[in-house]
């Protein structure tokens, strides 16, 4: 029978510090075209978490209402975080969502749309360096 032999050199622990939403990427300012100021940033809850039952709350058979759309509207208004520095609501219903995006307004949406993308869309395994053993 072979003889087994252990690694006797101590391993040197790794230690994992959390990683923070806002260290991967930062919350990001700009305003919009009546002057007021936005700010959004990654919520502090994953929106995975949130997304379903906000979208779930947002489908309307009677008004044939768009899946993809409501996802947008709730990914918007989840990533924003102050309007003309007030603080939004975390939303977590259909209301609360329809609330910041009629805060927005028209062009308001359009913007918020264009940064949640340049920002904070979902990263993909090609964005990511991944370590191979």
């Amino acid at each position: 029978m072979p003889e087994v032999v252990y690694n006797q050199e101590p391993e040197t622990p790794v230690v994992v510090e959390p990683v923070v939403a806002s260290q991967l990427r930062p919350d990001v300012e700009f305003p919009l075209p009546d002057k007021r100021i936005i700010r959004m940033g990654k919520p502090a809850v994953p929106s995975a978490m949130l997304l379903p039952s906000i979208i779930a709350g947002m489908s309307d058979p009677d008004k044939k209402s768009d899946p993809a759309r409501n996802e947008f509207n709730a990914r918007m208004a989840l990533f924003v975080r102050s309007i003309d520095g007030k603080p939004t609501i975390l939303p977590s219903s259909a209301p609360e969502v329809g609330l910041i995006l009629q805060q927005l307004g028209e062009d308001g949406c359009d913007l918020v749309l264009d940064v949640y993308f340049k920002h904070f869309a979902p990263l993909n395994s090609d964005q990511l360096e991944i370590i191979k053993k």
